[in-house]
């Protein structure tokens, strides 16, 4: 009887003490799951808001997924409409566009890629590959050993090039071209506009300069006087 009373005693003038547990698990709460509930909590929000289809705006009757917030609204539409199912295309249009076509949506209608070329092939002969259009002018700039650009008077030229075969080398609008090409055309657009000859050279100019440069006065027979003028004379019709 005596112990239990002194089992007694010494239970309630125990203190109680909290425990604590030590634990080698770090546990990280998952952002994810908390983007999640906060997303899920917006959407309800959005959802108990009230939508005026009369003044509020197509961001406010809509959610970022592109979702109606007004089932309303979103009933009536369906009634007038009927459901709507988007299909891809499964054919490429563009396949038949005309060469004239793809050539007007770029930005240098005129300039062609050139590749597929062998390594030791140099500025001539991708120049003897255009000779037929040597009239009209051509320029090439080389991206690579394997890759160059073709600029050409006009964009009329370049898709007539391009829908000609040529067993040597491949085109392709800058459009189809490598990202290389396109850099390389980026980088010197300003050298990128449509070919022009280079205007004749006159000796009467080129005289000119020398003696506004050096100060001197130089003798010039009649003869060659005359000649200038006649040059000048056909110069001025042609332009």
């Amino acid at each position: 009887m005596k112990t239990l009373s002194k089992q007694e005693i010494n239970r309630s003038n125990r203190r109680i003490i909290k425990q604590t547990f030590n634990s080698s698990v770090l546990e990280i709460s998952d952002p994810q799951q908390k983007n999640e509930e906060k997303t899920n909590e917006d959407g309800e929000s959005q959802k108990k808001r009230v939508i005026d289809p009369e003044n509020d705006d197509w961001d406010t009757m809509f959610d970022d997924n592109g979702d109606c917030l007004d089932p309303n609204l979103l009933k009536e539409l369906t009634t007038a409409v009927g459901k709507v199912k988007i299909d891809q295309p499964k054919t490429d249009y563009r396949l038949y566009q005309s060469k004239q076509d793809l050539l007007s949506e770029e930005e240098f209608p005129h300039v062609l890629e050139v590749s597929n070329f062998p390594v030791e092939f140099k500025t001539q002969d991708l120049i003897m590959i255009f000779s037929a259009y040597k009239e009209s002018g051509f320029e090439i700039k080389w991206v690579d050993d394997t890759h160059a650009l073709a600029v050409f008077s006009s964009s009329k030229i370049a898709a007539e090039i391009l829908a000609t075969s040529h067993p040597f080398v491949c085109l392709k609008p800058l459009a189809e071209a490598t990202a290389e090409s396109r850099s390389k055309a980026k980088k010197c657009s300003n050298s990128l506009q449509p070919y022009r000859a280079r205007p004749e050279t006159c000796a009467a100019l080129a005289r000119r300069l020398v003696t506004g440069a050096l100060g001197v006065r130089l003798k010039t027979t009649r003869e060659e006087l005359e000649n200038e003028r006649r040059v000048l004379r056909a110069a001025k019709v042609v332009k």
